[in-house]
């Protein structure tokens, strides 16, 4: 069985360099932030700090859980890979 939840949330580009990208949210439920740049390895996510996961969306873009309440999401792209 699945549910679907509607939601209110907000999200807001504080940066965006070739490098880095952080990102506040705020929402009322834990749900999924999506971007549509391409997945690729190298890139990597912070959320508050914290190493997550980030799941490729529609075969090529990047989406990241996030939870209840705000959030700042870092996504990095890592050199040392």
């Amino acid at each position: 069985i699945c549910k679907w939840q509607i939601s209110n949330g907000s999200a807001k580009i504080v940066l965006y360099s070739p490098n880095k990208i952080i990102i506040s949210v705020e929402t009322d439920s834990p749900g999924l932030l999506f971007l549509s740049d391409n997945y690729y390895s190298n890139w990597k996510v912070k959320i508050n700090g914290k190493e997550s996961k980030i799941y490729r969306a529609d075969y090529s873009f990047r989406a990241v859980k996030v939870e209840k309440g705000k959030s700042t999401v870092e996504f990095y792209y890592n050199l040392d890979v």
